[in-house]
């Protein structure tokens, strides 16, 4: 079942603690930090967590309201405080200001996510050696051009297995009735490949159940080159429905808009990674992660040494950290039992998706001695890539 805030973090004073920090600048911020002595934390997780928002031009508010929810549900159910903090801006200025009014006020565990919070922790976590540092849904990157990864043993680095969102979605849009699918990515960084990875691999393993031959399921894929939406692009979206594509996958903020206004203008239907940025009847589904979940199981992993410090921990469908919406789809032949019972398949191995780009086999037997054992073959489904 999903759980949603009614509040979010950014807008909602009357949640328990928030604080509104103004940034006054790094070079004050890294001069005010005292530096502390020892190369990690394996201390108690303490009693007081803060959760630090991530604010990018009010699109995580939704994702905010769940993590902040994860954090007050563990909080409360170990008896311990959550409080939490609001940067100012989207600057990494801000976040890093943030992170230490939390460590001021006494917190042992600093909870956050998003690109801002990756470069903000990167700097942080060398400094405050004593302070835990959870980051989820990233990994703590340097703020620079092509800037390095570093993961100090004071910080528990949280990714997602996007792959198996991709592979619900995927399965649930055949399964349905769809036989001519796309999938739309913002952008080709690795988790936007994993969960477009994932989404063929659930096409493929509901055609094989039909029993389709390969040339009665295609899946039509494409990323988006830039950033910057303009109407040739949810022109081009609205081709792929009026050409006789039935449903798109979406996965990244800038696709999901151009998505959504392409399935519009061509009478199409999407399913989405986060149905917090987009709304209406083009909806089929939403697959994505559940934050609020994520962020109850990473601290409880944390708390009993069973994630990681000092390098990246992935949480999947064991954490249950993945799912597909079920009550807020538009379903008609795919139902609650059929979903259960993939569900089960995965959840006991007898079906395996691979995070690798699956779009890259070639059927070569060199290439295949290069995808390792977890690989996948596609050969109940036609890829098509669209240029």
């Amino acid at each position: 079942m999903i759980f949603r805030g009614e509040h979010f973090v950014k807008s909602n004073n009357r949640c328990r603690g928030i604080k509104r920090v103004t940034a006054l600048g790094t070079a004050f911020l890294l001069a005010a930090m005292p530096v502390l002595s020892g190369c990690g934390s394996d201390a108690d997780m303490g009693s007081l967590i803060a959760f630090v928002g991530n604010i990018n031009s009010g699109e995580n508010q939704e994702q905010n309201t769940e993590l902040w929810q994860g954090v007050t549900q563990f909080a409360d159910e170990s008896g311990r405080k959550a409080v939490s903090y609001e940067p100012e801006s989207s600057s990494v200025t801000s976040a890093e200001l943030a992170i230490k009014q939390a460590i001021d006020d006494g917190a042992d565990v600093v909870v956050c996510t998003g690109d801002v919070m990756e470069h903000a922790i990167y700097e942080v976590q060398q400094i405050e050696k004593h302070t835990q540092f959870l980051l989820l849904d990233g990994v703590p990157t340097e703020n620079a051009e092509n800037g390095e990864e570093r993961i100090r043993g004071n910080t528990y680095s949280v990714i997602f297995s996007r792959e198996i969102a991709g592979f619900l979605a995927g399965y649930a849009a055949v399964k349905e009735g769809c036989r001519v699918l796309g999938f739309y990515g913002g952008s080709k960084n690795d988790e936007i490949v994993r969960y477009g990875s994932g989404f063929i691999q659930g096409a493929n393993q509901a055609a094989g159940e039909l029993k389709l031959r390969s040339d009665e399921v295609v899946i039509q894929y494409k990323y988006m080159t830039s950033n910057a939406i303009n109407p040739a692009q949810v022109a081009g979206i609205a081709d792929w429905f009026t050409e006789g594509c039935q449903v798109i996958a979406v996965a990244g903020r800038g696709a999901e808009l151009v998505a959504e206004q392409g399935a519009v203008r061509g009478n199409g239907k999407i399913i989405t990674d986060d149905m917090s940025t987009t709304s209406g009847s083009v909806i089929m589904t939403e697959a994505g992660i559940n934050y609020a979940n994520a962020a109850v199981q990473a601290l409880t992993l944390m708390e009993d040494g069973s994630l990681k410090g000092g390098e990246t921990n992935e949480l999947g469908l064991a954490e249950s950290c993945m799912y597909l919406n079920m009550e807020g789809s538009s379903f008609t032949n795919f139902t609650e039992s059929d979903y259960e019972a993939i569900l089960a398949k995965l959840q006991n191995g007898e079906i395996t998706v691979t995070s690798e780009d699956v779009t890259k086999q070639s059927g070569s037997e060199e290439e295949s001695s290069k995808k390792g054992k977890n690989s996948v073959e596609i050969n109940n489904v036609t890829l098509e890539e669209k240029v």
